[in-house]
């Protein structure tokens, strides 16, 4: 038996590093691991305590056999949705003010069993058609009253502050077999797997409908179990496979994990990759500043030959002691489903080849500089507002005001008297495509009897290769409420690729009239960048004076500000027959 918060000295900080190092091998060999999630009552100061003679009383009422993990189980599950309707006894834990424990437990156990209930509805029955919910007067459905309790039951296990650790991703990832305790019930994790990937499922779906109609905090209560569930499942289908190249996406989709030791936020994941051979000695050492350990794991990623960890707006805080090029990895999204730059950066990057073919060339300058071989090839000269961000959920509406006044920016550049967009697109589609950054999401299973290549899996496809008329159709009834394109397709755009990619984004333009999308921080002056090897462009900021003095540098100095979109040059039209002549950019 190993128990993590036991066999690890944490004052030692040799044996800490030691272990920390082989805590990956120590979850993988596991024959099952318990993660204990928490108890029957709130106890202050995150006390805990044995499951109660009255709750265990109740659960072996409860069941008439014993689970033996079946996921189908009908026995299970009749007994589960069952339990809360157990009297009432031992009336003397209430009477003297305390908790009813049986009813307690009542509830879990009907908590289970609409976990395996809507588990079991996957592909089998819409959401409404259970009796979990119930339609009112008004048409609008919420959860059945007889089931209240039970939802309480899921709300406190959706919002239980083990989620949101650093150190649980391992020990609920890596093992063959994983069991969560909570209260005074276990279940193994793949039940809570196939429930979270059933509501996802119907409510991106066939039952949106009731998804909008449900109470805000019954949809805030669900929302957050299945974001919590499915970011732990969706690395437990490939574990033991991923890679060095892997080690980005893993940092990015768990920064907003919670760690008391900031450099727990590299090393809290290091054990997920299995084959470190693709990137840099990354090793953990308590005893290195966070500023070196963010540093090295920055250069670490440059190393598997990718500029990605240079991308998104997310960059370090002016007081964090960070150079602009290292991602600051206490720095966590804005809210739990705030998964947009992460969407931009592993999924959309692909599709584009701002630098061509071209291999990553840099090296480290002192210990804080970066040397990168880039070439500039504008200059931003007007910005528009942002999109919603700092933690703000805007409506469609709200999207589409702020697109009509980016539009009345381009124009302004464009207009009657320049009508084309400098490749020879009318302005209009022009802008049109950098509302979606050219993508439009391909889903096989709808697409498929019009799709023109291979079988490939859902994703994005450039929409100017493939649906160019699409993007045209959504703009027209993004802008004027109607338009020649079905509900469906147009739900399908705005919300799987539109409202993601201009997330906190601001529209701009360039001295040479190109129409791009970049980070919040851009202004009027900032520089466009091909940085070689880079699928994006990126935006720099010249530092106008040397550090401590007032001249300007001999060579050029920039803060990075992140990658951008900018239509017409994400195919390397930018580099023209300028390839080859890359120049040494140093990033600080």
């Amino acid at each position: 038996m190993w128990v993590d918060s036991i066999c690890i000295n944490q004052k030692d900080t040799t044996e800490r590093n030691q272990q920390v190092e082989i805590m990956g091998s120590i979850y993988s060999g596991a024959k099952e691991v318990f993660c204990w999630l928490s108890t029957c009552a709130d106890v202050e100061n995150e006390g805990r305590r044995e499951p109660s003679p009255a709750g265990i009383l109740a659960i072996e009422e409860a069941l008439s056999t014993i689970w033996d993990g079946d996921l189908s189980d009908p026995g299970l599950l009749q007994a589960c949705l069952g339990a809360q309707k157990l009297p009432a006894r031992k009336q003397h834990l209430q009477n003297d003010g305390r908790l009813d424990e049986i009813n307690t437990t009542a509830s879990q156990m009907a908590a289970l069993g609409l976990i395996h209930l809507v588990a079991k509805a996957q592909g089998e029955r819409h959401l409404h058609e259970l009796p979990f919910f119930e339609e009112h007067m008004d048409s609008k459905f919420r959860v059945a009253n007889e089931f209240l309790p039970a939802f309480q039951v899921l709300k406190k296990l959706a919002e239980d502050p083990w989620w949101s650790r650093a150190w649980v991703i391992q020990e609920s990832i890596l093992p063959a077999k994983v069991s969560m305790v909570y209260h005074d019930i276990i279940m193994p994790i793949e039940l809570l797997a196939n429930f979270s990937i059933a509501v996802g499922g119907h409510i991106e779906g066939c039952c949106l409908d009731l998804w909008h109609s449900l109470p805000e905090d019954q949809v805030q209560a669900l929302r957050m179990l299945v974001v919590n569930v499915h970011k732990i499942d969706r690395f437990r289908r490939t574990r033991g496979q991923l890679t060095g190249k892997d080690l980005l996406r893993v940092l990015w989709r768990f920064r907003d994990q919670k760690a008391t030791n900031p450099r727990d936020k590299v090393y809290a994941f290091l054990g997920l990759i299995g084959d470190r051979s693709d990137i840099g000695p990354l090793v953990p050492s308590y005893t290195s500043s966070i500023l070196q350990v963010y540093l090295e794991a920055t250069v670490a990623l440059l190393e598997t030959g990718s500029l990605r960890v240079l991308g998104g707006h997310i960059r370090p805080h002016p007081d964090s002691g960070l150079p602009s090029w290292v991602q600051d990895w206490a720095t966590p999204h804005q809210t739990i489903e705030d998964t947009s730059e992460q969407t931009r950066l592993f999924e959309a990057w692909e599709c584009y080849r701002a630098s061509r073919d071209e291999s990553v060339v840099f090296r480290r300058c002192g210990d804080s500089a970066l040397a990168i071989d880039g070439i500039g090839v504008d200059t931003v000269s007007a910005v528009s507002s942002t999109t919603w961000g700092d933690g703000a959920r805007k409506s469609v509406v709200d999207m589409r005001d702020t697109f009509v006044e980016w539009e009345k920016l381009a124009g302004r550049e464009h207009g009657s008297n320049k009508p084309y967009y400098f490749n020879g697109e009318r302005w209009q589609d022009a802008f049109c495509f950098t509302l979606s950054t050219d993508l439009i999401w391909f889903d096989l299973d709808i697409d498929q009897k019009t799709w023109l290549g291979p079988p490939y899996e859902s994703g994005f496809q450039r929409a100017s290769v493939w649906r160019p008329q699409r993007v045209r159709d959504w703009w027209c009834a993004t802008k004027y409420e109607t338009g020649p394109i079905s509900w469906q397709d147009w739900n399908r755009h705005t919300h799987s690729v539109s409202m993601r990619m201009t997330k906190s984004k601001r529209f701009f333009l360039t001295q040479e009239g190109k129409m791009g999308l970049g980070p919040p921080t851009l202004s009027p002056g900032d520089r466009v960048y091909i940085l070689r090897g880079g699928n994006m462009p990126f935006l720099l900021r010249s530092s106008e004076a040397r550090e401590g003095g007032s001249q300007p540098p001999p060579d050029p100095r920039y803060q990075l500000l992140g990658d951008c979109y900018i239509h017409g040059i994400m195919n390397g039209e930018a580099l023209g027959g300028t390839a080859g002549k890359w120049e040494t950019t140093m990033l600080y």
